[in-house]
């Protein structure tokens, strides 16, 4: 659609999974541009955002954009789409609007906008199961020249909890072909966290992703 300002605004829901099917956790996603046809097009900007559901209903998705040129301003212009309403335009919002606290399913809602280089494939019985991701989330260098990536991706469970059926996010390490996995309700990994240990001839490594969805690597 087409808003004020020459701005070409895309709103859309993202699949997260690979067979592209749609499922509860599909991301919202807007990408902006300006219309080709402006005279100002040869300044335009591209933005684009996508969220999780969860953070879509509580504050919803924000596309930041500006024209060249313009540095260290403390207010930014923007689309926004969410929590009510449809995509629109407004100005001079505070920068600080731009920011948030991270969460252990943000790089798996961005992954279905944009796929990471090298994303390990998940190692599950069905891809059936996937309801979210994969997405690679981080990498490493070891001490021994090897890499380390780190994916996560949430499947249907089957096993009842104290919270009823919740997915489960796995947490996957790869190095060359070696892998390791540790998954846990989804429930518990945002209050907690989880971590996966990864071994080589030569180290060790423990790699934690906190509720925040910062991750850690500790070598020993």
């Amino acid at each position: 659609m087409r808003l004020d300002g020459d701005i070409v605004a895309i709103a859309f829901r993202a699949s997260t999974v690979p067979d592209g099917r749609s499922t509860d956790w599909d991301a919202y996603c807007l990408l902006t541009t300006r219309d080709p046809e402006s005279e100002e097009e040869s300044r335009r900007m591209i933005a684009g955002n996508c969220v999780t559901p969860e953070r879509f209903e509580a504050q919803g998705v924000i596309a930041a954009g500006g024209t060249v040129g313009e540095e260290n301003r403390s207010t930014v212009d923007a689309v926004v789409w969410g929590p009510e309403g449809g995509p629109r335009r407004e100005r001079d919002l505070a920068i600080e609007t731009l920011e948030w606290g991270g969460s252990v399913t943000d790089a798996l809602a961005y992954g279905g906008l944009q796929s990471r280089a090298g994303a390990a494939t998940p190692d599950i019985d069905g891809v059936e199961r996937l309801v979210m991701g994969p997405a690679q989330i981080a990498s490493s260098s070891t001490r021994d020249g090897r890499t380390l990536s780190v994916s996560a991706y949430l499947i249907d469970s089957a096993v009842e909890g104290t919270q009823g059926l919740a997915p489960e996010y796995c947490l996957l390490v790869t190095a060359d072909d070696e892998t390791s996995t540790e998954c846990a309700a989804l429930p518990i990994v945002e209050r907690e966290g989880v971590s996966v240990q990864s071994s080589s001839p030569r180290e060790n490594w423990l790699v934690e992703v906190g509720p925040d969805g910062s991750i850690c690597f500790d070598g020993f």
